[in-house]
């Protein structure tokens, strides 16, 4: 979820702001965790736990389509 995260989301109407706010809420609920690269704040899934489960609900959406969520 870190490399150009508002990029990818963005095709579903979300402004920056929006996607900001939402990232500092699961952040605060340990699912996400961010570093700093310059300016720049990389977010990824806060540990396997919740990349696995991330991944099983995203199969059960997609009845078993690709989707990648990427690695930090």
């Amino acid at each position: 979820m870190s490399n150009h995260f508002i990029e990818r989301v963005s095709p579903f109407g979300l402004t920056g702001s929006a996607i900001s706010h939402l990232l500092r809420l699961l952040r605060g609920q340990r699912v996400v965790k961010y570093r700093k690269e310059g300016k720049v704040a990389c977010y990824s899934l806060d540990d396997d736990h919740i990349r696995n489960l991330m991944e099983e609900c995203i199969e059960q959406v997609t009845g078993g389509g690709e989707f990648f969520l990427g690695h930090a």
